[in-house]
Parts: C-alpha cells; structure tokens; sequence
C-alpha cells in the first residue's frame, strides 16, 4: 500500500512538472512572436523614417510640400534646382529626377525677360512686384545662373481680384488687375492733365518668372505714343527715355499736350527684352484760358439768323476744349461793322461742355458791295477773356 501510494505521488509530480514545462515553454514562445513583431514594427517606422529624412532632409533642394523657406508664396529654384556637381533636380510632389544642367527646360538665357508699365500702387514703392531668387534661371553662356536676377529683392504682391488706386496733383491712376503682360496692354488705366506731367510711373525689367531684374543697371527704357488722338502732341519738354536702376526705369516728366485717350510703347536697349505696350492713359482738357469764335463759312441775309449757327468754343492753352466749362459767353461785334444785331438775337448764352452755340443772330444791315468790302467781325467774352476776332461774315439783301 505504501509502495502504492508512492508510485501515484511520483507520477503525479512528474506529470505536474511536464506540465509546468509545457506552459513555461509557451509563454516564451508568445514573448518570442511578440518580441519579433516589435522588431518588425520598428524596422519598417524606421524604414519610413529614412526615407522622409531623404525626402525632407536635403536643404539644397527645393520640393513641393517639404521644408524650406519661401517667398512670396513660391519655392526657390521652382523650375529646378542646381548641385554642386553640375547636375540639376526637379520635385514634385512623389516624382524626382535629375538630369544634366546643359539639358535643363529651365536653361532659356534671357529671352523670357520684358517690360512691364507700373502705375500708381504697382510701382516698386508700393511693393508689387517679388524679387527673384538666385539662379533663377540659366544664362545662355552656360554659366549657370542668370547675373541680371542673381540680386533680385523680394517684396509683397499685390492680389488680382482686389482694386487699388492713388492721387496726385496732376492726376490719378486706378488699377484693376497687377497681372502683367509683355507686347500687350495691361489692365492700369492713368490719368492726367493736357499739359502736366503724368504722375510718376515706371517700367520694370522683370524675367520670365515675372519678378524684377534688380541688377539691371545698365539699360535704357524709351517711350513712344502708341496710339492717341489725331495730331498728338508731346511736350517738347517731357522726358522719354530713362535708364534702368536695379531694374526699374522710372518717368516723372512726360507731357502729354493734346486731351485724349492714349497707349504708350516702351522699349529696352536691350534687344533680347520684350516692349510693353501700356493701358489706358486718359488726358484731361487743362484749364479755360482762351476763347475761339468758330469760322462762318456761309454768307448769311438781313434780318434771318445765320446758319449755322454761331459757335465759340473755351480752350485751354494747347487748344483743348475746356469740357468743364459752363460758365456764359456774349458775342459782340467788331468795330467799324457796317450795321448791328437785330433786336430779337440772343448774344449771351450759357457753355455747354465748353462749347457756346448762338443759333440766333441776325444782322439788320447788309455788306456793302462788292461782297468782302466791308464785313462783319464777331469776337466773344467770358468774363476777364476776349476772343480774337472771327473771319469776315458776309451780309447778303433780302
């Protein structure tokens, strides 16, 4: 019995440490596959990390959606960038590749550079234009970088779909768009006065990227009417060539002396620089300072009103008419006239947009024989103005 029992307590206890092994060796076995999965996991974060390292952490390049700074809302070097061993890159988003600098779309010399007109708040001290990064594009001798955008400053811009607009003394300018264009006429409209200096605008040399060449220093910049008025007039006295300082030529005395709605033309020195043809340019009529009894041309008769009618126009001093004048003009007659207006003519009437009309006056004697002998003269007032005295008006009989 004895013997029994320690035979059952000896299995037991063998079968109890078997079991004890099993369960020993499953635990480490769990712990082994969840040791392995670990490694695993960071195998493969690590993995993930190296390849954002490569892809973030190139500070010589310049990738969509990666780290760097930039300005005026673009990356430097957007159209590729070049490395020290002579090869450019260009990213973006997931793709990347290099290629050979000499074989780089960005390589064009300088034939995308052209002028741009800037008025008012477009004007380099209203911060329109963002300066250039350097390098931003290729010279056409293979060197690498373009020497006329390597300074290029940078500056705020301003947003297409907003307005700006400023005064001056002699006029005011209004933009509607910034959007610049090259052998086109932009969206700025000028303002001015017959016979003043346009307010202050410039043209600015700017690359393909649209931002200034400010290490032009060297150019001229020559302005001609592209279109106007019939018999256009430029005051002897304007200025319309400039020369170029850090990519801007900038005008402050160009004199426009005939009233109308103008384009102007700008033109580099530089050939391999696109002209630009400006917007809207309108000149005002300069203040009254003459009156201008206008030719009659018909004969008329005794006691009818002539026809045409009489008109006097009020001028500025470049013979603009004086479209803002309103005031009321008399029509008088010249001496040594061989009779006098008939009772019922109207001699006083009121200007309208510089323009007087008399559509009744009569003569009550007629021109002695033969016809131009002695003829009727008219001349008009307006306050401290006097006209000249008009041609000679032929009275006929009944």
């Amino acid at each position: 019995m004895v013997n029994d029992f320690r035979k059952y307590w000896w299995w037991l206890r063998t079968l109890t440490g078997q079991t004890s092994k099993r369960s020993t060796r499953r635990r480490r076995f769990a712990a082994h596959a969840a040791a392995a999965e670990v490694c695993e996991s960071r195998v493969l974060l690590s993995a993930q990390g190296f390849a954002a390292a490569i892809w973030h952490g190139n500070a010589n390049e310049s990738q969509s959606g990666g780290w760097g700074d930039s300005g005026c809302g673009s990356n430097s070097g957007g159209s590729g960038s070049s490395r020290s061993d002579g090869s450019s890159s260009s990213q973006n988003g997931s793709s990347s590749g290099t290629t050979d600098s000499s074989n780089s779309s960005s390589a064009t010399s300088t034939t995308g550079d052209h002028l741009v007109f800037l008025f008012g708040s477009e004007t380099t001290g209203g911060s329109r234009h963002c300066g250039g990064d350097s390098g931003d594009s290729d010279r056409s001798d293979g060197s690498g970088s373009d020497a006329r955008s390597s300074s290029e400053s940078s500056c705020s811009s301003t947003s297409s779909s907003g307005s700006t607009s400023s005064t001056s003394s002699t006029g005011t300018s209004s933009t509607s768009s910034t959007g610049s264009s090259s052998g086109t006429t932009t969206s700025t409209s000028e303002t001015a006065t017959a016979g003043q200096a346009l307010p202050t605008f410039q043209v600015a040399v700017e690359n393909q990227s649209g931002k200034v060449v400010t290490s032009d220093n060297s150019s001229t910049v020559t302005l001609a009417v592209q279109s106007g008025p019939a018999n256009a007039v430029v005051d002897s006295k304007s200025t319309m060539t400039a020369t170029v300082k850090n990519g801007v030529a900038t005008f402050n005395n160009v004199i426009l002396d005939t009233a109308g709605t103008y384009t102007l033309t700008a033109t580099d020195s530089d050939t391999g620089v696109t002209s630009a043809v400006s917007g809207t340019i309108t000149v005002n009529p300069g203040a009254v300072t003459q009156l201008v009894v206008e030719p009659v041309t018909t004969p008329g008769t005794v006691g009818q009103a002539i026809t045409p009618a009489v008109t006097v126009t009020a001028e500025d001093e470049f013979g603009n008419v004086a479209t803002t004048d309103n005031d009321s003009v008399t029509l008088n007659l010249g001496s040594g006239a061989p009779g006098n207006f008939t009772l019922g003519s109207t001699t006083t009437v009121v200007a309208v947009n510089g323009v007087a009309t008399f559509d009744n006056i009569a003569l009550d004697t007629a021109t002695p024989l033969p016809a131009g002998t002695n003829p009727y003269f008219l001349f008009a007032t307006q306050g401290s103005l006097t006209s000249s005295n008009s041609n000679a008006i032929e009275i006929q009989t009944a």
